[in-house]
């Protein structure tokens, strides 16, 4: 499991715990890929980096066309 934290001046904004074994910023989105076991598939579930919030979970890596829709949404 991992967690991350947005700090302000030492201060925790927002933070988020999600189960896998990589975690990784990717522009203002940040993904969590937790390996499937056996003939499972792996899971990925992406996060908001400025209010931590779950924006979507999948069995399939997000393409660029999907993330940059994905991240559209922060904006709208």
């Amino acid at each position: 499991m991992g967690k991350v934290e947005a700090l302000s001046r030492n201060k925790t904004v927002w933070s988020l715990e999600e189960p896998g074994e990589r975690g990784e910023p990717i522009d203002q989105v940040y993904e969590v890929t937790k390996y499937g076991c056996c003939a499972a598939p792996n899971t990925h579930s992406y996060f908001s980096l400025r209010t931590g919030e779950k924006l979507r979970t999948t069995h399939n890596e997000l393409n660029p066309d999907e993330l940059a829709a994905l991240e559209k949404t922060l904006h709208d």
